[in-house]
């Protein structure tokens, strides 16, 4: 299979810092391995946009207030926001307003920060700030799950797939 050189798909593994225009994949409620609740945004950096890092994923947890099971709706309505959501819309249920995050575009600026946790330090990829999108009409071409796997696959053992087998012979080898 011949292929060249793209240099404009480079990457360094993660998402550098900048900012990105995105479509909101999900926002759904998840739990730690703890049982702690919080809301998770899946967001997906777009490929119908010229910039770097295409399809790439970029998280957002957002946690319930201190003491409380409340969610700041002031942060959720800013997102919804900038996501382009009605102003006034009515949701049954926050549920019902999470999923209609879904496909929604916007910008975000994010950063790469460090943080702490159990003696043990990691680095994270925060959204400093969300914006309205610049590019309202999405055009970004979603990957199926088997290109996900497919690319998981490729990154795990690109050579698991190999049909030529390979002779070698005692003479081949070094030692």
């Amino acid at each position: 299979m011949a292929f060249s050189m793209d240099y404009s798909k480079a990457t360094e593994g993660g998402v550098a810092d900048g900012t990105y225009e995105a479509v909101i994949k999900s926002a759904q409620f998840k739990l730690t391995k703890s049982e702690k609740q919080y809301i998770n945004f899946d967001l997906v950096i777009r490929n119908d946009i010229d910039q770097h890092y295409k399809n790439m994923h970029v998280f957002q947890k957002v946690w319930p207030k201190k003491g409380t099971r409340d969610y700041s709706m002031g942060y959720l309505f800013m997102i919804g926001m900038n996501a382009g959501i009605p102003n006034k819309k009515e949701f049954a249920s926050i549920d019902d307003m999470l999923a209609d995050f879904a496909g929604k575009p916007v910008k975000v600026s994010v950063k790469n920060e460090d943080s702490e946790y159990n003696g043990k330090t990691y680095t994270n990829l925060n959204i400093k700030k969300w914006a309205k999108s610049e590019f309202p009409d999405v055009q970004h071409k979603w990957k199926t799950e088997k290109e996900e796997s497919d690319d998981d696959a490729q990154m795990a053992d690109p050579f698991a797939e190999s049909s030529k087998s390979v002779s070698i012979s005692d003479d081949d080898l070094p030692f």
